[in-house]
């Protein structure tokens, strides 16, 4: 049984192993500010991984992704992107905000910060989305970290780029929309 490795914390630190006496001369402060730097870098390539994956899925009609993954997606969530009065579909989630990009169709989760987040948001429970918007419970700046920085973050967002229809659909004139 494979191990279940998404979305956990990667740390850095295995890399600086290797570095000897050059790591442990370093000050903390500068070892925090490599450290934090090799893990973007390490979730960077993670991200470009899943994308490769998904063009290499794409090819056969078994293992095409419905929907395209994009990971960490920032959603600045303030009063440019506000909407009032809510459209929401829900009258529970009464905080509704434009996303930016008519292709999401998922969000699974969103946290306040990329690294150990101090709160994390469910789709469904704490927000949903629909139609280019997010709709909340409570008002998202309650879960800022920053409140200069009104971002909330997305490990990851599904895309609808109709990749089906694109690869194969589109050869014999056949277009369904993924959400149908």
């Amino acid at each position: 049984m494979a191990t279940e490795t998404y979305n956990t914390a990667r740390d850095a630190h295995f890399i600086f192993r290797f570095l000897g006496d050059i790591w442990s001369k370093l000050p903390l402060h500068d070892k925090r500010i490599l450290s934090n730097f090799w893990a973007g870098l390490i979730k960077v390539t993670g991200d470009l991984q899943i994308k490769a994956y998904e063009k290499d899925m794409s090819t056969a009609v078994l293992d095409v992704p419905v929907y395209n993954v994009d990971r960490w997606s920032a959603f600045q969530l303030d009063s440019t992107t506000a909407i009032s009065p809510s459209p929401s579909p829900d009258p529970l989630f009464q905080y509704s905000y434009f996303l930016g990009d008519s292709l999401i169709v998922s969000i699974p989760v969103l946290q306040d910060q990329i690294d150990i987040p101090a709160h994390t948001l469910v789709q469904g429970t704490d927000f949903i989305v629909t139609n280019n918007m997010i709709h909340f419970k409570l008002p998202p700046s309650t879960y800022f970290f920053k409140v200069e920085k009104p971002f909330l973050w997305a490990p990851s967002t599904l895309l609808n780029k109709n990749i089906p229809y694109r690869n194969f659909g589109c050869l014999i004139d056949l277009f369904r929309d993924n959400s149908s």
